[in-house]
């Protein structure tokens, strides 16, 4: 509804306007434990993607490069070789 409203009082698209809502509990130490455990959830997901991102390029690698089976590679990137078939599809 915020975005609406911001998209209509300034004539604008309402999908070029991004809405972040902030609580503040009121309790200092409740309010860093609230942000400290939002920080980390955030930076949780940024290491999952880079993960995704390292594991798809190096399997590449593995059996492109080195020529290596998917055993193998299952067995150097302690995966499956089940998942080695996914991520090599990909």
């Amino acid at each position: 509804m915020a975005r609406e409203a911001i998209a209509a009082v300034l004539d604008l698209d309402e999908d070029t306007i991004d809405v972040e809502l902030h609580v503040n509990i009121g309790d200092p130490a409740l309010d860093q434990a609230v942000e400290a455990a939002r920080r980390l959830r955030a930076q949780l997901e940024q290491l999952q993607q880079d993960s995704a991102d390292q594991m798809d390029a190096t399997v590449e690698l593995l059996r492109s490069r080195a020529n290596l089976p998917m055993r193998d590679v299952a067995k150097l990137l302690g995966i499956s070789h089940q998942r080695v078939g996914q991520i090599a599809r990909r």
